[in-house]
């Protein structure tokens, strides 16, 4: 998903115009910017979602079939998971819970290949890994000590 994406998720706007790209009028925020995503229509990104389950699709070739079609890519294949029979992520992805769940995978019921396997340990090691510096704990005693619960 783009960061402009999430920017007008998250803004609501005046009742001012613009126009898009397209040159379509699309509804501005109080900063000037589109309040919605032009390519969010939900006929369009379920359209792009069928179209992307009848053929073999990569990403680099999603996103200028979502510019032709108008449609959002992202949204399309997130709704498309539940019916692909194939799904190709990142072991992150994958192996992760809530980003898979956040992702809306379901592995039960599925058969799961992981190719080039010799680095998976060092990903799942990554994954659940956290670096602690030699400061932190001192700043955690501080805060402790520091601390006072007003009621």
């Amino acid at each position: 998903m783009h960061i402009r994406c999430l920017e007008m998720q998250r803004k609501k706007g005046s009742s001012a115009t613009c126009k898009s790209d397209d040159g379509r009028t699309v509804k501005k925020s109080k900063n000037g910017a589109p309040s919605t995503c032009p390519y969010l229509s939900t006929q369009r990104v379920q359209d792009l979602r069928d179209l992307s389950l009848s053929q073999v699709v990569d990403v680099e070739s999603l996103i200028p079939m979502g510019r032709e079609q108008q449609a959002c890519p992202y949204y399309s294949s997130r709704s498309a998971l539940a019916d692909a029979q194939l799904i190709v992520v990142p072991y992150a992805t994958l192996l992760h819970r809530s980003t898979r769940e956040a992702s809306g995978l379901k592995l039960q019921n599925s058969v799961v290949i992981i190719d080039e396997a010799h680095n998976l340990l060092e990903t799942i090691s990554s994954i659940h890994n956290v670096q602690v510096s030699c400061s932190s704990p001192i700043f955690a005693l501080y805060f402790c000590i520091n601390f006072k619960y007003d009621r």
